[in-house]
This record gives structure tokens, C-alpha cells and sequence, in this order.
């Protein structure tokens, strides 16, 4: 809990909308697939800390809500400028619909002339590998964590109280989520993560299936 509150704290400080997104469409799963086969107690403590969020974040939250709501206007630069990176990703993914450009010549579609290794992306994963590896490309990649997910899922409906598939669930989908206003994949830390997580989805499969 204190490692939940820590990260969760962590990433609102951080001003990120895609990861207030994430947030809030994972705390939404986890409690959409648990909330029924939890304590009474649990129930109520929940209730609790969540109006005590609430109320916290109403008179102290400001600056995260300001930022969040700036997300949907095109007055904030940013949401403007990414707006402009997902229409130029869009007509070279029109231009290399397949194969797209291959992996890491995207800022040499973009700028042939650009120094080698100058990091361009288009601030979604789904658009930046479309570009880099086409629309097969992004069927597998999606196909990868599809598989893993719905697996995770079977497992859920079936055993409500297994808390490592309901985190592993929230855990994909704050993924999904943020990544529509980010590329979190090439990294040393989150990559190794994100197959961690796929490797604890596909793991839940034989548990299914055994279950089944």
C-alpha cells in the first residue's frame, strides 16, 4: 500500500495527463472486477479513502486538475503540438502502410537530413510503431499483449479474489492507456517491465485452463 501511494503520488506530481489517464482507467478495472467480492469492511474503507481523496484533491489539487482539464483544449501548446505530431504520423503511416519505415527511421522520414539517433516520436505508441513497422507490425505488437490480457481477464471473472491477476490487470491497462500520449516502450526500465507483466499474464493461462 505505502509503495501504491508512493508511485501514485510520484506520477501526479509529474504532471503527466497521460499518466492521470492511466490511473484513473486502471483504478476504474481493478474496482469494476473486485468491488463485488470484497469485504464489507474493505468496502467501506475504500469508501473512505476515497472521500478523503476526494475532498484533499478538491482543495489542494489545482494545479493537477488545471493540468488535466488543459489536456482537452487546443489553447495548451502542448496538446496543440501533439495534435501536429499525430497528423504527420498518420500521413506517413498512409504513405508505408505495411511495413512502414523500419525500426528507428521515423526521424528520417520525417527529416532525412536529421543526425543519427535525434529522438522524434509521435507521443503514441500505436501511431509511433505503425510508422516504424506498419500496420503488421502493430497486429503483432497489440496481438502480444491481447493474448496476455485476455488471459488475465478469463482468470478475473473466474476468481475475483486473485489480487496478483486484478493487479496485473490494472497494470496493463494504465499501460495501454498512458501510452496514447506516450511511447513508453524503448526504455531500460519499462520494457523489462512490460514483458515482466506479459510473462505474469501468460502465466495466469495455465492457471485458466487448469481452473477450466
Amino acid at each position: 500500500l505505502f509503495a501504491g501511494l508512493t508511485l501514485f503520488l510520484a506520477d501526479a506530481l509529474t504532471f503527466s495527463r497521460g499518466g492521470y489517464l492511466g490511473f484513473l482507467m486502471a483504478g476504474t478495472a481493478f474496482l469494476v472486477f473486485s468491488w463485488l467480492n470484497l469485504k464489507e469492511k474493505l468496502q467501506k474503507s475504500i469508501l473512505i479513502m476515497g472521500s478523503v481523496f476526494i475532498a484533499l484533491f478538491l482543495f489542494f489539487g489545482q494545479p493537477i486538475t488545471t493540468r488535466f482539464v488543459s489536456s482537452f483544449t487546443l489553447e495548451d501548446s502542448s496538446s496543440s503540438e501533439r495534435l501536429v505530431l499525430w497528423e504527420t504520423a498518420f500521413e506517413n503511416i498512409q504513405k508505408r502502410p505495411f511495413f512502414g519505415a523500419g525500426l528507428g527511421n521515423y526521424i528520417l522520414v520525417v527529416n532525412p537530413i536529421a543526425k543519427y539517433r535525434l529522438p522524434y516520436y509521435a507521443h503514441n505508441l500505436y501511431l509511433d510503431i505503425a510508422t516504424e513497422l506498419g500496420l503488421s507490425g502493430l497486429f503483432f505488437f497489440i496481438l502480444l499483449i491481447g493474448v496476455s490480457y485476455s488471459y488475465i481477464l478469463k482468470n478475473v471473472r473466474m476468481n475475483h479474489v486473485d489480487f496478483v491477476a486484478l493487479g496485473t490487470l490494472s497494470a496493463l491497462t494504465l499501460y495501454l492507456t498512458h501510452s496514447l500520449f506516450e511511447t513508453a516502450l524503448y526504455s531500460v526500465h519499462i520494457l523489462p517491465l512490460l514483458l515482466f507483466i506479459l510473462v505474469l499474464g501468460y502465466r495466469k493461462r495455465k492457471e485458466y485452463e487448469t481452473q477450466s
